[in-house]
């Protein structure tokens, strides 16, 4: 049960994690806006009263068109298609201006426009002092803002006149012109750009870094299609966005157009996609429409581009665009109203309600429905759109943080009580077996008692049945010894497990351990008819000497047990510097590969004692011997090799500041070398 000071606790980290979205939030606009303030302040000295004074507007032009028309005394900003003018066709406009004194020769005067053609040819009074009619003629054509330097012995006392020779595309206009020093003039030039040329480049290169991360994200997460989407598509309209700002296109002009226009329709597409990954749903038929709809356009976008009737497709496809909008916005928004965190849904919501109404004007700025002297919305209007989404994903991936933290709180908890519960498991089995063990000794010493008196009285007795009476006697005796041994292998084994049992170290001598131990199994290997060794030695380890003689007679007596002829060698060898190996070899059956790796395990038994010991034991003896070696701190490895026998070697640290002497007695004569390929 949660108390209340725990769910405090619990929702503190989660309090902390959101001061710290929003305190990220705020360093980003922070970190995005500094520059930008910055940027743009001006970068120089204000300028000088009488050179502000100096600086001319102009407002009003005579146009004249391709056929020799004149429209005299036209307001500027002037917009071709507001006042019905044919666009794509050249024309000029003639400004004049009076000064009460021409501008001495230390003095540089320029021309500052806001909106002028990028395809323009400039005369000042009949000389040509601009001409970029002759760059890239087959580039777009687009107004932009321009600053032209003005040669000195230019202008003159008196009227001037101000030819501009201009080649446009659809935006075709102009705005009202400055001309002045050129000290005024440029501070303004320079904050225009800043305003309305850098900032939306900024942007638009931050968003399409943005875009691009989501995109790498989502190539490793490919069921992240929402990420994959809305990447996508902001990608395609930040490049599209920052394409409206470059100077020149290395294409012509009509596939930089057609270029532009593919960007509108897949854009479309993947609002689309991003709309059905977003909210889970896809009304029937609208998938297939909106591919039909966009292949047709998309058809319709290199035709238009080599039949030079791009104007016209675009000014047809634009609306049904922004229509096939329409549906994906309603799903949106439905999504948003019935979604649980609606703020976030709706903040994104308003991002592409902005992003589409930008659209709009953009088509009708881009279409002469407005005047030449606005901008683009949707450099501005897809960059808000990216961080609405960018703070969503934000919160979502400290909302996933969370949800880590607590699932890996959980877990730990759950360990926790698996662990414990599995301590009180395995403690309460090693009590059960100890106190099993202990129950079944009394009986069992209280039948061994009784067999060995009836074995006595079997032996005695002159009985015709005597040896059959012998006979069951004996497999009595064996039966008896080998219920013996399980209360006495699981009560070890219960030791082992539990702790119970203190290792206490000290220096012990292996040879007189190693004649006990080959002792208690010499009688067997007799009545077997092997023979069974032991190399002296003179070897001092560091160890239990009762855990340590445990773990021996078990390998020794297995080793007698299950071999059929030869013979079996116990033997110590040098083991590095530290520590010495003692190995148990017998020429017995070997095991495979599958058996060895279950040897170790409790009451495993492969195979069957041949001779007089053929009583089954319960399979705990190389378990207690692995557990044992395991708490002496020493490794018990076994190498065998079917038919060729079995090695059990256990590595036992030396005694420090104790060195081998020399063998006190000879090796015997002719001892049983171990098979080739065991590698002991």
């Amino acid at each position: 049960m949660n108390t209340p000071g725990a769910t405090t606790a619990d929702a503190r980290p989660a309090l902390h994690r959101a001061r710290l979205v929003r305190l990220a939030v705020a360093f980003a606009v922070l970190l995005l806006a500094l520059p930008v303030v910055l940027g743009l302040l001006p970068m120089s000295s204000p300028a000088q009263p009488s050179a502000t004074a100096a600086v001319l507007e102009l407002r009003r032009a005579t146009f004249t068109d391709s056929t020799g028309q004149s429209h005299p005394d036209l307001p500027l900003p002037d917009t071709w298609a507001q006042r019905g003018q044919a666009v794509g066709q050249p024309g000029r406009y003639t400004l004049r201006f009076t000064l009460a004194a021409a501008p001495g020769s230390d003095t540089v005067w320029a021309l500052r426009a806001e909106r002028l053609s990028n395809r323009h040819a400039v005369r000042l009074n009949g000389r040509l002092v601009a001409d970029a009619l002759s760059l890239l003629p087959d580039s777009v054509r687009r107004p932009v803002p321009v600053l032209l330097a003005l040669p000195g012995d230019t202008l003159r006392t008196g009227e001037n006149a101000l030819d501009i020779t201009v080649q446009t595309g659809e935006r075709a206009g102009l705005s009202p012109l400055e001309i002045g020093p050129m000290e005024a003039l440029l501070p303004r030039h320079h904050q225009f750009l800043r305003w309305y040329v850098d900032l939306p480049r900024m942007l638009n290169a931050a968003g399409a870094g943005i875009a691009l991360f989501m995109l790498v994200l989502w190539v490793y997460r490919r069921h992240e299609t929402l990420l994959g989407s809305f990447g996508a598509v902001a990608l395609l309209a930040c490049l599209r966005n920052l394409g409206y700002y470059s100077p020149d296109s290395p294409l012509p002009g009509a596939w930089t157009n057609l270029l532009f226009y593919l960007a509108q329709v897949a854009s479309v597409g993947l609002l689309g996609l991003f709309a059905m990954a977003r909210t889970q749903h896809r009304p029937r038929g609208y998938a297939g429409t909106l591919a039909l709809v966009l292949g047709v356009l998309l058809v319709c976008g290199p035709v238009a581009a080599l039949t030079g009737t791009m104007p016209l497709v675009r000014r047809w496809a634009y609306p049904l665009l922004l229509l096939a909008c329409l549906p994906a916005l309603w799903l949106l928004l439905r999504h948003a109203l019935r979604h649980p965190s609606r703020r976030t849904l709706q903040a994104q919501l308003a991002g592409w309600g902005l992003v589409v109404a930008a659209a709009v004007h953009d088509y009708a700025y881009q279409t002469g429905q407005l005047a030449v002297t606005h901008h683009y919305a949707l450099p501005l209007a897809v960059p808000v759109l990216v961080l609405a989404f960018s703070v969503a994903q934000l919160r979502r991936l400290m909302r996933g943080m969370d949800e880590v933290d607590q699932l890996n709180t959980a877990l730990e908890t759950r360990v926790a009580e698996r662990t414990r519960a599995l301590d009180q498991a395995l403690q309460a089995r090693s009590r059960f077996l100890a106190a099993a063990s202990h129950d079944l000794r009394q009986p069992m010493a209280t039948l061994t008692l009784l067999l060995q008196l009836l074995h006595d009285r079997v032996h005695s007795a002159d009985r015709p049945d005597h040896p059959t009476l012998q006979a069951l006697s004996q497999r009595l005796d064996s039966a008896c010894a080998a219920m013996n041994r399980l209360p006495a292998g699981l009560l070890d084994l219960s030791r082992l497990d539990d702790g119970g049992l203190v290792v206490r170290r000290q220096a012990v001598a292996l040879q007189p351990l190693l004649q006990d131990v080959v002792g208690l199994s010499d009688a067997l290997a007799r009545d077997k008819g092997l023979r069974l060794i032991l190399h002296p030695t003179a070897a001092v380890v560091d160890s239990d000497p009762v855990l340590l003689a445990q773990i021996l007679r078990n390998l020794v007596g297995n080793a007698v047990r299950y071999t059929d002829r030869g013979g079996v060698l116990v033997g110590v060898r040098p083991c590095g510097a530290a520590a010495v190996r003692i190995v148990v070899h017998d020429t017995g059956p070997g095991i495979d590969r599958p058996g060895q790796q279950r040897l170790f395990d409790p009451f495993v038994r492969l195979g069957r004692p041949t001779g007089p010991a053929r009583e089954h034991g319960a399979g705990l003896g190389l378990a207690i011997a692995r557990r044992g070696a395991d708490l002496l701190g020493a490794t018990l490895t076994l190498r065998s090799v079917p038919g060729r026998g079995s090695c059990f070697s256990l590595v036992v640290p030396r005694q420090p500041g104790l060195s081998d002497p020399a063998p006190a007695c000879a090796a015997p004569a002719a001892p049983p070398l171990p098979p080739p390929g065991c590698g002991c």
